[in-house]
């Protein structure tokens, strides 16, 4: 799940594109004239300050360009910080620039790569300058965080993906590098086995629709994700968990399409702080599961099952009330009013709990507790134009600071 982790220190600034980086194909002429050392400490917060100084992104980029080109003695640290986000959009004439760039000298800056305008196979005739066979992976050591997604970020892609890049990553890319990696669009399982050359990796993004008979198997002998902490997926079942969460300390999941309760379930869940299942319907049993199985969770979405509206006598919250440590709750109802009044009776039965929000596709309702546990009162609002995403990253950082609050 997006959102726990920390932002960048630069998260204000772009990443570099091509015009950018064709403007600075100039700076490696520097003078040779013997000048001032400093400290790499003091260099280094004189770049960090100009991401404040500097009002644009544009005017950022030239300035660091300039002292690259002025001074050896700032130069290593300049082009650390013009190189350390990079956007390469495959097919655009602005990935042959950017691949040359990195290839000359700035590949081993490289900390975070976004790889746009990926999918299926290009037709033929393309560039190879401006595919991703251009980039120099065997030359980024410093590489932590790869974004993969088709155009705009979307992930609807016709026609299955290239398996280049990722045959690339597992001959080329440095071993242990990785920590993040985010693939929003449709894959095979095979596609993911670079990921095993990186152990320490700590958020994963796959979207795997298809498994060939030995990939289970095979990939689940090799892959050891003990340090994973964050995943999405399209679906969860005993084959995506065997291979990607046997040994983690899982902290969030997101799963988007279908949710199986999976044999190592109670290992995965034991230590599940967030649990985004926001478009998916869960009957008592598997509801139950969860609950029994998670208790640190603090954060849960879900859609309300149709089975629930012919119980009598019984609501979310006799399920929910032994989550001890859950403080904020999005449920898509789809019942009756007479059943959402009487989970409205119920919401107090989560101690923990201070927000709960009732949830359709596009807008919501939400209870906010206000006042001290024992000593307070729902406040109820609107949101005409609900974002998922950004209710999570609210609760998060309430949560985050409460924890703070209470712990000093």
């Amino acid at each position: 799940m997006v959102g726990r982790r920390a932002a960048p220190a630069k998260s204000s600034k772009k990443r570099k594109t091509a015009s950018d980086l064709h403007h600075d194909t100039t700076c490696s002429t520097l003078s040779r004239r013997p000048g001032i050392s400093l400290p790499p400490e003091i260099i280094a917060m004189i770049i960090s300050e100009l991401g404040w100084v500097c009002k644009a992104d544009k005017e950022y980029t030239q300035t660091l360009c300039r002292l690259a080109r002025s001074s050896r003695v700032v130069q290593a640290e300049a082009e650390r910080a013009l190189y350390s986000e990079i956007d390469f959009p495959v097919g655009e004439v602005e990935a042959q620039k950017i691949a040359a760039v990195l290839r000359s000298r700035a590949a081993k800056y490289v900390r975070q790569l976004t790889i746009s305008n990926y999918g299926p196979v290009l037709r033929r005739g393309r560039s190879s300058d401006r595919t991703v066979s251009a980039l120099p992976f065997n030359l980024m050591t410093g590489l932590k965080i790869l974004e993969v997604c088709h155009r705009c970020g979307g992930r609807d892609v016709r026609g299955p993906t290239d398996p280049q890049l990722f045959h690339l990553l597992d001959q080329e890319l440095p071993e242990r590098t990785l920590t993040t990696f985010s693939c929003m669009l449709p894959v095979s399982a095979s596609d993911t086995r670079f990921l095993q050359r990186h152990p320490d990796i700590k958020h994963v993004t796959a979207y795997i629709i298809s498994w060939g008979p030995d990939d289970s198997q095979a990939l689940s002998a090799h892959h050891d994700f003990s340090h994973l902490t964050e995943f999405q997926t399209v679906q969860l079942n005993d084959e995506v968990a065997s291979v990607f969460l046997k040994g983690a300390k899982l902290r969030d999941l997101k799963v988007i399409a279908d949710f199986e309760i999976p044999r190592q379930w109670a290992s995965i869940a034991a230590n599940l702080k967030t649990l985004d299942l926001r478009f998916i319907p869960l009957t008592v049993r598997v509801l139950e599961e969860i609950t029994r199985s998670s208790p640190r969770l603090e954060l849960l979405l879900f859609v309300l099952h149709q089975e629930w509206e012919s119980l009598q006598g019984m609501t979310v919250f006799d399920v929910l009330r032994d989550l001890k440590n859950l403080q904020a709750l999005a449920l898509q109802p789809h019942c009756s009013s007479d059943m959402l009044l009487k989970m409205l009776g119920q919401v107090h039965e989560c101690e923990m709990l201070d927000n709960f929000l009732i949830a359709s596709e596009t807008s919501g309702i939400e209870l906010e507790w206000v006042g001290e546990h024992g000593d307070g009162d729902w406040d109820a609002h609107g949101i005409p134009d609900l974002d998922f995403d950004a209710w999570i990253v609210r609760q998060i950082t309430r949560i985050t600071l409460d924890d703070i609050r209470r712990a000093g």
